[in-house]
């Protein structure tokens, strides 16, 4: 059997969105303090905001632009939070938004367990109708092909700079992608726990998730699927959206266009 990257990339994927949150919570207790702890949160903030607001909110629905230069910015932080490539990525959400929570839904727990969609989402194909333009853009194409090179040269600079940097970056990734599939699973048929207002929809709107994702807005899941194309996720003066407020700091210096 040939192996490709649609053989390996989930295998390897998959496998880091299991180790690297158990390698969270282990760092997590060797280096124990508040101070460590809100590094580690705030990194996965920041990368979350970096997700939202490109990945999300530009190449996928198109809500935004930007010139080449923030838009490589974006791309090279994206690669290195280790979420899956951009192509892939921008697919799998768009053929979540065409069939939500029906049956051809890549990740819908009313047809896949929530432990699916947290650990194995990376095993679901990319079909090419939903990235047909993404794939003809040669920089998206270039950090599709030399995505593990770029990785693994940042990890080795990490661990030459110091074994400490890598560590903690680690469990910074670690915390990113749980928290990223958290919304994949628990924005739909969100239980009651975490206070859903999804008004008769399979989506919905947390409070208890948008105090745990309150600079990235992906907690107003349900604002997003009424309007995939607004830029704007947090509608009500409370649903903090840091992402938008970024995207407006950026039209406000000329560097982008709201579409």
């Amino acid at each position: 059997m040939h192996l490709t990257r649609t053989h390996i990339d989930p295998i390897l994927l998959s496998t880091i969105g299991i180790i690297f949150p158990l390698w969270t919570v282990y760092w997590s207790y060797l280096n124990f303090s508040l101070a460590n702890v809100a590094l580690v949160v705030i990194g996965s903030w920041l990368l979350g905001i970096n997700i939202s607001m490109f990945a999300h909110r530009n190449w996928c629905h198109k809500a935004w632009a930007t010139n080449t230069f923030i838009n490589l910015l974006g791309l090279i932080i994206f690669t290195l939070s280790l979420v899956g490539n951009s192509i892939g990525w921008v697919g799998i959400h768009r053929e979540h938004h065409r069939f939500t929570d029906t049956e051809k839904d890549p990740h819908s727990p009313l047809y896949k367990s929530r432990w699916r969609i947290q650990f194995l989402s990376y095993f679901n194909p990319v079909k090419l109708p939903y990235i047909v333009d993404i794939g003809r853009s040669n920089l998206h194409l270039w950090f599709y092909k030399n995505y593990w090179y770029v990785n693994l040269v940042f990890f080795i600079l990490l661990g030459f700079i110091s074994i400490e940097f890598l560590s903690f970056w680690i469990a910074v990734i670690g915390l990113t992608i749980v928290k990223l599939h958290i919304i994949n699973s628990l924005s739909h048929a969100t239980p009651k726990f975490l206070i859903p207002m999804n008004n008769g929809s399979t989506s919905s709107n947390s409070l208890l998730l948008g105090l745990l994702f309150v600079n990235s807005g992906e907690a107003w899941h349900k604002n997003h699927h009424d309007d995939p194309k607004n830029p704007r996720f947090g509608k009500q003066w409370y649903q903090i959206d840091i992402p938008f407020l970024l995207i407006k700091l950026l039209v406000f210096c000329k560097l982008a266009t709201i579409e």
